[in-house]
């Protein structure tokens, strides 16, 4: 398994590959702080700016990809309220996409589904890297 300038597993604890899926790694900030590192950040907040990076340790950089979507769903629904793309949200940082999320992009708390895909050079979507519920929590 080849692993990006994110480290390997003494730095970072990232396991092997299943079922040869694209392996991640989350940096979440919030107003311009490093508040946390996990493989599978579940939680943002309201009134709060905040941007997390999304780095692939299956060897890929974000550069090999043609484009990136993050959404984010009502539970339920098949339309996101959020869409970050490359240059709309999404920018590329060496072998990282950063994926930026304002103040004003979450309107409620909640419990909530959300998704990153890829596209390859071939113009074709990738599976999620990542996908699931994720919770915006109220912040006052």
């Amino acid at each position: 398994m080849a692993l990006n300038k994110w480290g390997g597993l003494n730095k970072w604890g990232v396991a092997d590959i299943i079922n040869n899926a694209l392996s991640y790694i989350h940096q979440f900030r919030q107003d311009g702080e490093t508040v946390k590192q996990s493989i599978n950040g579940e939680n943002l907040y309201q009134n709060r700016d905040q941007e997390f990076l999304t780095a692939l340790t299956t060897g890929e950089s974000a550069a090999d990809y043609s484009a990136a979507k993050y959404e984010l769903f009502e539970e339920f629904a098949f339309t996101p309220f959020i869409t970050k793309t490359i240059g709309n949200g999404i920018v590329i940082i060496g072998d990282e996409f950063k994926t930026t999320i304002d103040k004003a992009d979450l309107p409620k708390a909640g419990q909530f589904f959300h998704q990153f895909t890829v596209t390859n050079q071939e113009n074709k979507e990738l599976p999620p890297i990542f996908s699931g519920t994720i919770k915006i929590r109220e912040v006052r």
